[in-house]
Order: structure tokens, then sequence, then C-alpha cells
């Protein structure tokens, strides 16, 4: 009788509760305190249970039909319509990567004073006369680099000022007149000038194809970007002479290229 009694007086209490008790301690302090009381589900909710083990996997999808086979020629030609989408682009968008990555040849943010050679083939062809883009202003300003003579060994330096990270290089020939350009070089670099490196690729000097007019652009990006203050080009082959207009490529600017 005294079962029955409590188990009327639980239900009692439950059936005057508007949702599930969440847990235990609050059923049982609910009981024993005689409380009513009401609750929304949205905060009165109990634990989540476990979740169960996982289902067994679906059946293996049906495989799709074989692609038609390719020939020689269809493969030919779709790798010219690749390489004709390609020359689009990269005639469209490298100036304007230039001009955002360039590090002051053009710009002259790199000053004269900062450009020295191994040789010039005469003032009006002075260094200083060796940026990208740089025209004829005179009948006495050639508009380029010339080393005198040109042959192994000559040079263009640039002095950054600090130590800077370098991606690559941009040249052209002498401003169109009479065929002139370099057409590869090396490049050497430093932190003083009396301990140049050599740009190497797979142990070796990397020689850099260069310029096949005189007008142009051709760009360089190095294996790596290089952290260096002074850099050096030195011309391997040419065009009648070795001449030379360049830009160098900011290191940030080397996964752009």
């Amino acid at each position: 009788m005294k079962y029955l009694l409590t188990f009327a007086f639980v239900a009692a209490i439950v059936s005057e509760i508007s949702c599930d008790i969440p847990n235990v301690f609050e059923f049982c302090s609910a009981l024993m305190s005689d409380r009513r009381t009401s609750c929304d589900r949205s905060t009165c909710q109990g634990i989540p249970g476990k979740r169960g083990p996982k289902g067994p996997s679906g059946s293996r999808g049906i495989k799709g039909d074989s692609g038609a086979t390719g020939s020689p020629r269809e493969l030919e030609e779709k790798v010219k319509r690749v390489e004709a989408a390609l020359k689009i682009i990269t005639s469209s968008i490298p100036s304007e990567i230039i001009n955002v990555c360039a590090m002051g040849m053009k710009s002259r943010a790199i000053p004269d004073s900062a450009i020295s050679v191994s040789s010039e083939y005469s003032p009006e062809y002075n260094g200083r006369h060796g940026r990208l883009d740089e025209q004829q202003s005179s009948g006495l300003m050639y508009a380029a680099w010339h080393p005198q003579p040109s042959q192994i060994g000559e040079w263009f330096q640039v002095d950054l000022g600090a130590r800077k990270s370098v991606a690559g290089v941009v040249s052209q020939g002498r401003p169109p007149c009479c065929n002139q350009w370099t057409t590869s070089y090396k490049v050497k670099v430093a932190n003083s000038t009396d301990l140049f490196q050599s740009v190497t690729e797979n142990g070796s000097d990397k020689i850099f194809k260069a310029n096949t007019d005189d007008n142009t652009k051709v760009t360089n990006i190095f294996p790596t970007p290089i952290t260096c203050r002074y850099i050096r080009i030195y011309p391997q082959t040419w065009n009648n002479v070795a001449a030379m207009r360049l830009e160098f490529i900011r290191g940030e600017c080397f996964s752009l290229y």
C-alpha cells in the first residue's frame, strides 16, 4: 500500500510537468521538495546520447563509359590551342605585372648613382641609359647600355641600397635602329662588392635566354627568389653588340610568374 501511494504521488508530479525533467538530479530534487515546475524544451533538454555505430557502406557505383580514343593529330591540335591561349595571356598581362613588381629601373626609383658598369662604348651608352623602355631623346643619347668591347666578362651592376629580395630580370635590346641586343646572360649577386656568386641551377651557372629582337621585353625568373644588395648582369652572347635595357622584379612577385 505504501509503494502504491508513493507511485501515485510521483505520477501526479510528472503529470503536472510540461516536459521531461532532463536528469536524475533535477527529478529527485523536484520529487523531494514536492515542487511543481514547468519548463521549455529549448532550455530543459537532457544530455544527448552517444552516437551509434557507423552503418555499412553503400554499394559501389557503376563505372562510367570510357572516353573516345584520341589521335596524335588531335593531341597536337589541342596543344597548339593551349599554347595559343597562353600566348594571349602572357602578351596582355606581363606589362601590368612588370609595372607593379618593378624595382625601380624604369621609374628611376633606382637612381643613376646606383648603376655602374664594367665599361661603356661611349658616354651615350652609359649604364644610366640601360633602363627598361628607355627611348632616344636626342642624337647624343642612344637609350641603352653598350660595353666596350662586347666580350665575355663585361657587366652591368645595380646597387639596391640594402638587402632586398629579387625574383628575376626583364631585358630589352637597344631601341629599334641597328639590330643590337643581348641574346643570353648570366646573373651574379652579392651583399658586398668583393664576393659575387652566380645564380645557379642544378649545380651550374644558369644561362638565361634573353632577347631575339631590339624591343620585345623578355622576362627571366630565378629558380628561387634571391636576397641581395648588388646584382650584376653578364652578357654571354649577342646580336652585333651586347646592348641592354633592364628592369628587376621584386621577390614578392615570384609566385605571379
